[in-house]
């Protein structure tokens, strides 16, 4: 599936820091939403990369290596969970001039690669 070892492990991690049980079902609602997200970004980028490259041969590396450089989940400074769509869907709103890819690379900066 579109979900990273690493990705799972911080999954994991922010579970037991949940204090109530309609914070833990808020969690795992919004993981389950940004996974579906996840399936169907990958889902566009196999067909956008055998569209450019005639081929699927490499996609799935490709596709890795955004994976691992775009992690789905992430905490922030006050150690709550945050989820890659959601944020990216909240930059776009609170930056209207700043393009997907600028607001996908600010969030590689702030979390990729933990």
């Amino acid at each position: 599936g579109p979900q990273t070892e690493g990705d799972a492990k911080r999954a994991a991690q922010i579970m037991p820091s949940l204090k109530n049980e309609a914070e833990a079902n808020e969690f795992i609602s919004g993981y389950m939403l940004n996974m579906k997200q996840r399936e169907i970004e990958q889902s566009r980028f196999i067909n956008d990369y055998e569209s450019k490259n005639d081929s699927l041969k490499g996609a799935r590396k490709s596709w890795n290596d955004y994976m691992d450089s775009t992690p789905l989940i992430a905490t922030n400074k006050e150690g709550l969970p945050v989820f890659f769509y959601d944020w990216v869907n909240d930059a776009q709103k609170a930056n209207p001039g700043m393009g997907r890819d600028q607001i996908i690379e600010k969030w590689r900066t702030l979390y990729g690669g933990r």
